[in-house]
């Protein structure tokens, strides 16, 4: 399985095997809550979320202004 999480967007799950192009979202399938559900703990386990998109956020504005006066 391949488990995308972004704090802003629906979850995505998708099964590699069967489906190499991604094209159907598993995630809100009854059948794979189970499967979401553990990738999530993992996903607060690992990450500090609200810190990464603080740290991206911060990035960007660095990037736009470095843009902006070169």
């Amino acid at each position: 399985y391949k488990f995308i999480y972004c704090s802003i967007d629906p979850p995505q799950l998708f099964n590699i095997h069967d489906d190499p192009d991604e094209l159907n979202n598993l995630a809100r399938s009854a059948d794979h809550a189970e499967i979401v559900s553990n990738f999530m703990k993992e996903v607060q386990q690992r990450w500090d979320m609200s810190s990464i998109t603080a740290q991206v956020l911060r990035s960007q504005r660095q990037r736009r202004f470095t843009d902006g006066a070169l």
